[in-house]
């Protein structure tokens, strides 16, 4: 029952905010112009040159800009629809973190029947929820939620968040899921020792540490940076 509850969620989180799904709403996908270059932006503050300055010159970048600061939380206020679906839930903070504990892994197959079609809800080539961008989409996903706190909104909720991702992003790096081919499981195994040791390593770590997770050579080098 919570394997459906969690892939439901992914699919649709993936209807709402994935443009290669074709639902995402005008207003999500204009945003994206001025959200799309947090990441880089970030490391550029964090740079050799400019980390004497961090964290207020990222600060300063989103403060200084009202409709970056709109953008940012009119995107928050969509995630957390979405995610109060889950945290609403009884025991509903834990699904969450089964969620991305799943995700992470690559654990969660969909290969359920769309009812208005008669066919699968998700491409052959990606049925298994994952994130198919390692090193930007789980660091975008990152600073957007260190960028959620510096635009005013809940510091305790999107810390949490960034715990969550961060989980998840090494759980990929450690284990390297493998995506669907031609609509086929490939059976990702799920390794709950680790994710255990990974959920323990974050649960109480801060922006500053998280910081290190997401800034690294993998990520600089797929920026160029």
């Amino acid at each position: 029952m919570d394997r459906d509850i969690l892939m439901n969620f992914w699919y649709n989180f993936d209807l709402l905010f994935n443009p290669g799904f074709g639902k995402v709403p005008t207003e999500i996908q204009d945003a994206y112009l001025l959200e799309f270059p947090l990441l880089p932006n970030w490391l550029i503050d964090r740079n050799e040159a400019n980390i004497q300055n961090y964290p207020a010159n990222f600060t300063d970048r989103i403060k200084s800009s009202n409709e970056l600061t709109s953008v940012i939380k009119m995107l928050c206020s969509h995630q957390i629809t979405k995610y109060n679906e889950i945290v609403n839930l009884p025991k509903g903070s834990e699904l969450l973190e089964k969620a991305f504990e799943y995700f992470g892994q690559g654990v969660l197959f969909d290969d359920i029947i769309d009812p208005t079609t008669s066919l699968p809800r998700r491409p052959d080539s990606e049925r298994v929820h994952m994130m198919d961008a390692l090193h930007f989409g789980y660091p975008r996903w990152y600073v957007f939620s260190r960028a959620a706190v510096i635009a005013g909104e809940n510091e305790e909720f999107w810390l949490n968040l960034s715990r969550l991702v961060a989980l998840a992003y090494n759980l990929h790096k450690e284990l390297d899921p493998k995506q669907s081919r031609n609509g086929q499981n490939p059976n990702n195994q799920e390794h709950p020792e680790l994710a255990q040791e990974l959920i323990s390593s974050f649960k109480n770590s801060s922006f500053d540490q998280l910081d290190l997770v997401f800034d690294n050579s993998d990520v600089r080098d797929l920026m160029h940076m």
